[in-house]
């Protein structure tokens, strides 16, 4: 409502703008309020009065008495119920063509749980149409999530909402789908919370083109790998065969014949660090952890790194004053500091300054006291595009013939596989940083092995069932195992295995492989006990991917040998599980 002071002629001596609004049009001060409508023709400020517009607008005239002010006008526009109704169906409708129209489901559940809004997007979504759900209960939360969809419903009555949080849902005929939510508390009238409303956002084509991504990268590296182990084996290869056709020879001198036999092994030998590297890059390696300090194992290392490094670069060791112990097996973790300081070498041809460093990171992001290597140079660095790609398998800028680009995948493989997490910075030109982080424990070093002897393996008399399914492996393992004195009896895969035992064999220990076809060797072991074939087991195999058997050989319950193994490795294993 709106107001306006007249004098005795009419005119206008003071008016609000929700007057003239009210009016329709302007009403200057000094004028008549009479020419400012034609409705008010009949206006008088002795006499009171209502006047009504065509259009509804009434203008109540009240006579003041007073000598300066005559009377007082009041102006409104009544809104009538009809308008109220037609005003609402507008608002209904416009939240009715949002709520369809939405590409994401939408729906709003009142105090008791119940649906009471329920849009097309979640029909589509979750297979349950408005009829079928409005007034029912949620239906969405699949088991075991239902403490945790309390606690957020709690909290949106409670008047707080929240946004972003994902979550898995179930749609009607029971499969999963994961969401994005995002809720508001619902309120009437009064500013009382009387429900909640929920906007659902489906991840499912968002986590599908992030799997595609994912596979595309994968599919890269892998052929960036099998691209690498092409090149190192083939040029194994070349040397064992060539070296095997000199041999093959008549009258081939002994010393030349001796000569070849250690070229051939020497070949082995790489190709066994190649295939190890390879298993540390996918953390398939079987771990020997230890309980070291940090900084002890820096320090023990450090000749070894200066001789690695060369005079022109100077080496710094910062270690950390108190004893951070970590549990790790000691020859990666060498391996991974070897890795990481010929890394920086390489990037400081012309010399440079090397940092080693270890110290006390008290909190991490994920909240835990950890110990932290830095390795840190002054060299090339690496530019931005390519820092990416650094722990990627054979990937290397250095020249053809300088590098397989396995060392930092390695690095990273073998820090994955002990728990710890590694990070880079670096700036062309300037150098670059490598941290590594890995869980303290609180507990005092493990007394350090002694090393199996090399020379004199450990013998044995036992009966020994050996399962391997390739013929050349088989041939070459009994061999060994007859070498060192056990009595062998070989089988090609587990059920002949099975019925070499059912036969009546009485062997004192099984070496079997892990996988074979027909039968694998967990297979066979858990059989073999269900026919009452109790005997010591040594698994053997190229990498250990079962996480059950990994755990047991990590505890002591169960052996596992890698291949290729030694005769000394072989030997010592054997003893360990008979004695």
């Amino acid at each position: 409502m709106g107001f306006c002071l007249l004098a005795h002629d009419g005119s206008v001596l003071h008016r609000d703008a929700v007057f003239e609004r009210a009016l329709g049009r302007p009403a200057p001060v000094g004028s008549r309020l009479a020419d400012a409508a034609p409705w008010l023709a009949s206006l008088s400020v002795t006499e009171p009065s209502t006047l009504t517009s065509p259009d509804g607008v009434e203008v109540e005239i009240s006579p003041t008495g007073l000598a300066d002010t005559a009377a007082v006008a009041r102006a409104w526009r009544p809104t009538a119920a009809g308008d109220l109704e037609r005003e609402l169906r507008i608002a209904r409708g416009t939240l009715s063509s949002l709520l369809e129209a939405a590409p994401v489901s939408i729906l709003v559940l009142d105090l008791e749980q119940r649906v009471t809004i329920w849009n097309q997007a979640a029909a589509r979504i979750f297979g349950w149409t408005a009829e079928e759900i409005v007034g029912s209960p949620y239906p969405l939360v699949p088991q075991g999530e239902a403490d945790t969809f309390h606690q957020l419903f709690q909290r949106v009555i409670r008047g707080e909402g929240f946004t972003g949080v994902e979550a898995p849902r179930q749609r009607k005929d029971g499969s999963t789908v994961h969401l994005r939510i995002h809720t508001a508390p619902m309120r009437d009238a009064e500013g009382e919370v009387v429900g909640a409303m929920a906007i659902l956002e489906d991840l499912t084509e968002r986590h599908l083109l992030e799997a595609q991504v994912r596979q595309s990268e994968r599919l890269e590296a892998v052929g960036r790998l099998a691209g690498g182990i092409a090149h190192d084996f083939n040029n194994l290869l070349m040397v064992i065969l060539g070296i095997c056709e000199v041999l093959q020879r008549a009258n081939v001198p002994e010393d030349r014949i001796a000569d070849g036999i250690t070229q051939i092994r020497e070949c082995g030998e790489h190709a066994r660090s190649l295939t190890a590297q390879l298993l540390a890059f996918s953390r398939r390696q079987v771990l020997h952890p230890e309980v070291v300090d940090i900084s002890e194992r820096v320090q023990a290392t450090a000749g070894l790194l200066a001789r690695l490094i060369g005079e022109r670069i100077e080496m710094t060791l910062e270690l950390a004053d108190t004893p951070l112990f970590i549990r790790v097996d000691t020859s990666q973790f060498d391996q991974m500091l070897v890795n990481l300081v010929v890394n920086a070498r390489d990037a400081m041809r012309e010399g440079g300054r090397l940092v080693v460093r270890t110290a006390l990171e008290p909190r991490t992001p994920e909240g835990e006291a950890c110990a932290r290597l830095e390795v840190a140079d002054d060299g090339l660095g690496v530019a931005a595009d390519v820092l990416p790609l650094i722990f990627d398998p054979f990937f290397t800028t250095k020249r053809p013939g300088q590098g397989t680009g396995l060392g930092l995948a390695t690095v990273h493989g073998i820090v994955e596989q002990s728990g710890g997490r590694i990070r880079v910075e670096s700036v062309e030109g300037h150098g670059s940083t490598f941290r590594v982080w890995l869980p303290l424990v609180e507990a005092a070093p493990e007394p350090a092995r002694t090393p199996a002897p090399t020379t004199d393996h450990p013998r044995g008399c036992e009966v020994v069932l050996l399962v391997e399914d390739d013929p050349q492996v088989r041939l070459v393992a009994s061999r060994m195992l007859g070498t060192l004195g056990y009595e062998v009896h070989a089988a090609a895969d587990g059920p002949e295995a099975l019925m070499v035992l059912d036969a009546g064999l009485e062997a004192s220990l099984l070496i079997t492989d892990l996988a074979m076809p027909r039968m694998g060797g967990l297979e066979l072991v858990r059989r073999a006990r269900e026919r009452g074939h109790a005997l010591p087991v040594v698994y053997v195999s190229a990498n250990l991917d079962d996480d059950e058997l990994r755990a047991q050989v990590d505890s002591g319950a169960a052996s596992f040998l890698q291949k290729p193994f030694t005769m000394a490795a072989l030997a010592t294993a054997l003893r360990a599980r008979l004695d």
